[in-house]
């Protein structure tokens, strides 16, 4: 969820209550909080980069004296504020300002239909003809879309063949993935393949993906999950079973 809704997010990690640790004993969960936390991050790299570390106290969080009863527990909330101040103050340098035209031309791709509805995604042929509607050089579209995917609003990748307007809907359609029931109907063969082997059907997806939200973005779907490395097609199989 993290990585599709705010794929430059910056992350501080806060240990509240340290107050209720006796004193004595902070130090020791101190590092075995630290300790816990290097190993998870291990397996995350990407994360490494995002993360905003306590260099005073040479710790990957912030311990937080919830209390504020001691100067040293006033402290503890002093230093993380001035830290998210800093980081607050870098993203605002970073983001610089943008053409008003990109504000308008994003505002009107993920506005409302006239019927009142929103798209959950649009094809990249589309969005150029959109974007060249109001004034948009075919030099600006790229740089535009990827400014809008940092800040977490749209999905977009070089390659794909659509940008994801509601970064939800995505996660939604992958969460019908994960969720898959054991037994299901006339695919509970493909199910269990899904839930032992981790083989994914075509067919299955047809059928986890079924309404009106997802039935007609397969395609687009299982691009995405492929570009987060949630599905990795088999060339081995069948056409049929490729997925």
């Amino acid at each position: 969820a993290l990585v599709v809704h705010a794929p430059d997010v910056r992350l501080v990690i806060v240990g509240t209550h340290d107050d209720a640790i006796s004193e004595d004993l902070r130090p020791v969960v101190h590092a075995r909080v630290n300790e816990h936390l290097e190993r998870r991050l291990e397996s995350t790299h990407s994360l490494h980069q995002r993360l905003c570390v306590n260099e005073r106290d040479q710790l990957l969080f912030f311990p937080i004296d919830n209390s504020r009863s001691s100067p040293e527990g006033q402290d503890s909330v002093d230093h993380l504020r001035d830290a998210l101040d800093k980081l607050a103050q870098q993203a605002v340098d970073e983001m610089g300002c943008i053409p008003t035209r990109w504000a308008h031309f994003f505002n009107v791709l993920t506005g409302p239909e006239p019927d009142g509805t929103r798209r959950q995604c649009i094809a990249l042929e589309e969005c150029s003809g959109l974007a060249a509607s109001l004034s948009l050089t075919a030099d600006e579209i790229e740089p535009c879309l990827a400014f809008f995917h940092r800040l977490g609003q749209l999905l977009y990748f070089p390659g794909s063949p659509a940008i994801v307007l509601d970064p939800q809907w995505l996660l939604d359609a992958m969460a019908h993935v994960v969720a898959c029931p054991r037994v299901l109907g006339r695919n509970s063969h493909r199910a269990r393949a899904l839930h032992e082997r981790g083989e994914l059907n075509a067919e299955l997806l047809s059928v986890l993906w079924t309404g009106p939200r997802f039935q007609d973005h397969t395609e687009i779907l299982q691009s995405f999950l492929e570009h987060f490395d949630l599905l990795v097609p088999n060339a081995l199989a069948p056409p049929d079973e490729a997925a």
